[in-house]
């Protein structure tokens, strides 16, 4: 492949993306699946990386949607929805 001067332009590094679903519980037999994906993950990531983002902010999304989704589940069943 070459740029628009003629020049051969490097490959991109090959990169793939980690697919998470967790169920969430909503009572009453109801729950709910939570899809969450972390993309460019190429050769040079570690498994400490990984773990830092599965730890920590793919874990408190995780939560803070937990929260949001039951929250509003319990507006909705409330309101006899």
């Amino acid at each position: 492949m070459e740029d628009q001067q003629g020049q051969p332009v490097p490959p991109k590094p090959l990169s793939a993306t980690i697919s998470i679903t967790r169920k969430i519980n909503l009572g009453d037999y109801n729950s709910t699946d939570v899809f969450i994906s972390i993309g460019n993950v190429t050769h040079e990531t570690t498994d400490e990386d990984v773990a830092l983002l599965l730890d920590g902010p793919v874990a408190d999304t995780f939560e803070l949607i937990k929260q949001r989704i039951v929250a509003k589940t319990k507006i909705l069943k409330a309101e006899g929805r």
